[in-house]
């Protein structure tokens, strides 16, 4: 019973889930559906009334039915282009409610000018009906529909006592009864696929986004990897610059002689150094730049700071004060090379331009290091680039 209950609620809103999440995410889907529906609703009932003004008139019936589906027909292809203009789904529910409601006056006004219902107007009663189920309804908005249709015939033919015969009255109410059973069926079943397909639909959404992050992210270090750098370069930049405030700078760093920490202190501490040197440039960094593992121990970093290579000299004193560094490594110094260029100052267009110059001028500092320590290793020079460093 209580399995039942919970159905039947599923069925009374096509956007109420058990998810928050899944909700909004059905609320997208819904309007954009509700509006082709709505569209589709007004553009089918416009081409039926048009005929139906057209057989009126080529078969002798007064001019009045004519007139009358002429103007319907004109009003459902305002409805259909009104539909592209709505952007909430309630009102696209409000503007298919509309359109039957007033379809049914019309024809009950025919009816009751005339004093009886012909052929022309049964048939009207059951196409009516027949066109519901192209909005995808909720359960609460396609009852609310029916019931005002249902009860505008219904009250009108017996408002007025002994304007219509009861065998016509009998077959209207066998028409409408049935029209609105199997519609409620069938608009029933539509919102339980239509439901069942939305939650495939996230699911494989989410799925796929979850997949897409994986493939964009180091496992090691946890920050992105250089196909998001790749990927997403000139929308990280713009919006670094809208925020605004610093220069933003493009960087490459590597740790200095890390095959040698691997060799002498074991691939586990290698991949320590690199974990919290990645977590200490966050931390200095903040939300004014991105890193990115571009390959064994060298990263890229785009960033807002005036002076960078100072942010990533304080990243490095903060990684060699780090206790379980300390411990594991046995007070061995870690140590970083970088090249910084400033973007605002360069007229290229995406980061592969740089990327050759910041390389450069990381080799020659790291150079320069070997330099100092070792007589017979030259500095190396970084040959005319597009873009030059600012210092």
């Amino acid at each position: 019973m209580a399995k039942r209950v919970r159905e039947l609620k599923d069925l009374w809103s096509m956007t109420r889930f058990d998810r928050p999440e899944l909700s909004r995410y059905a609320e997208e889907h819904v309007l954009a559906d509700t509006r082709t529906g709505v569209t589709t609703l007004g553009i089918v009932s416009m081409v039926l009334l048009a005929v139906g003004a057209l057989a009126y008139s080529t078969i002798g019936y007064d001019v009045a039915y004519a007139y009358t589906c002429g103007i319907l027909a004109f009003f459902s292809g305002y409805i259909a282009l009104s539909a592209h203009m709505v952007k909430q789904t309630r009102l696209l529910y409000l503007l298919g409610t509309l359109l039957l409601v007033v379809v049914a006056t019309a024809f009950v006004l025919l009816a009751h000018r005339f004093g009886a219902f012909n052929t022309g107007l049964y048939v009207s009663v059951v196409l009516l009906f027949m066109v519901m189920p192209l909005v995808p309804w909720g359960g609460k908005e396609a009852l609310v529909t029916i019931s005002l249709v249902y009860g505008l015939f219904t009250a009108s033919t017996l408002s007025v006592h002994g304007r219509f015969d009861a065998r016509t009255l009998w077959l209207l109410q066998f028409l409408m009864a049935a029209g609105a059973l199997v519609t409620l069926t069938v608009i029933a079943r539509a919102v339980d696929v239509r439901k069942n397909d939305i939650r495939l639909r996230f699911e494989l959404e989410k799925a796929r986004k979850e997949m897409e992050l994986l493939s964009n992210k180091d496992p090691l270090t946890g920050t992105w990897n250089r196909r998001y750098l790749d990927s997403h370069s000139e929308a990280l930049m713009a919006k670094l610059k809208q925020e605004g405030g610093q220069m933003i700078h493009f960087g490459l760093l590597d740790v200095d002689k890390f095959k040698q920490i691997n060799d002498s202190y074991g691939h586990g501490f290698g991949d320590l150094v690199l974990r919290k040197l990645v977590d200490a440039i966050k931390n200095a960094m903040g939300r004014n730049g991105y890193i990115f593992r571009i390959g064994g121990d060298e990263f890229a970093l785009l960033v807002r700071h005036d002076d960078p290579d100072r942010m990533v000299e304080e990243a490095v004193d903060r990684l060699n004060g780090d206790a379980e560094v300390q411990a594991q490594g046995q007070g061995h110094a870690i140590d970083v090379s970088c090249g910084f260029l400033p973007l605002s100052n360069c007229d290229c267009s995406a980061l592969e331009d740089v990327y050759s110059d910041v390389d450069k001028l990381m080799y020659e500092k790291k150079y320069k290091k070997r330099d100092a320590t070792s007589p017979e290793a030259g500095p190396a020079t970084v040959a005319g680039g597009r873009c030059r460093a600012a210092r």
